[in-house]
């Protein structure tokens, strides 16, 4: 699962304090998890971790005490207070996963999905645009929320250009005929990561970033991706790719735009044509 940069170092604790630890460098992943067996951990209907090697996490004060909860798994908890702290699984070789609530700044770690959604609690859910994984960790099993009208932004390294569409699109709230426009981005060949100065400028305006993520455009090509109303691309590289096959009875579009994240552009510059762009998109959708 792919993450957008963070700060160097994140610190945590327990409820109490007795357990306190410190997380280098950026997550592998965060994610939510719905699966029966954190539910009965936490007494919650749904819980998030964030993902990282072992190497990378330093514990002070009290250790968690692991307890053998099923075969191959370990959970973590305070041995004074008892909240729970961390996961390990053997078939999660070389991953402590700890709860994101326990981070000092959890708004800093940005989920991209969530997992066991086979599992979630009957009659819950949430209202998110995350991908829903099940059994299979690189095939969703759904998307929420349920109807829309779906764009998707599409450039080569999904780190830049269409990160900022799709998080532009979203924060002006669309609507045609009564329906929500939600937006979604993805490349031909993603980074893997958000360029920072796209995070900057979204930060700057109080955009929340905590959604977006660089990731494959394959994603939106499956049986059991939303359809899509639109496909816009942003760059001449990938308007030039042969493209999935994406479900839905999709229009395309093409607005062809310098890169920031390779210095053809600033990024205040890029936000504000893409601010004109969609403006424009925006009339002819209405009629005007």
């Amino acid at each position: 699962m792919s993450t957008t940069p963070s700060p160097e170092r994140r610190s945590g604790r327990c409820l109490c304090g007795a357990v306190r630890f410190e997380a280098a460098g950026p997550p592998l992943w965060v994610a939510y998890c719905h699966c029966a067996s954190c539910r009965r951990q936490t007494a919650s209907p749904v819980s998030c971790y964030a993902g990282y090697r072992p190497a990378d996490v330093r514990f002070s004060g009290s250790r968690p005490k692991l307890r053998s909860s099923s075969p191959g798994v370990r959970r973590g908890f305070c041995p004074r207070c008892g909240t729970p702290v961390s996961y390990e699984a053997d078939v999660f070789f070389n991953e402590l996963h700890l709860f994101t609530g326990l981070f000092d700044a959890p708004e800093t770690l940005q989920p991209t999905r969530h997992v066991f959604w086979h599992e979630r609690q009957p009659g819950f859910d949430v209202y998110d645009t995350l991908p829903r994984y099940a059994d299979d960790p690189d095939r969703p099993a759904a998307w929420g929320p349920q109807p829309a009208l779906r764009v998707l932004f599409l450039c080569t390294g999904n780190s830049a250009r269409s990160i900022l569409a799709e998080a532009l699109v979203n924060s002006l709230d669309l609507e045609v005929d009564g329906e929500p426009v939600i937006a979604h981005s993805a490349g031909s060949h993603p980074a893997g990561q958000i360029n920072p100065g796209a995070l900057e400028l979204l930060a700057r305006r109080g955009i929340p970033t905590r959604q977006l993520a660089s990731k494959s455009w394959d994603q939106f090509a499956t049986a059991e991706a939303p359809p899509l109303r639109w496909v816009i691309t942003l760059c001449d590289a990938a308007a030039g790719e042969s493209c999935p096959v994406f479900p839905g009875r999709v229009q395309r579009l093409h607005w062809g735009l310098p890169d920031p994240a390779h210095g053809e552009a600033t990024f205040d510059a890029t936000w504000r044509a893409l601010e004109e762009r969609v403006r424009s998109w925006q009339q002819s959708l209405s009629g005007r």
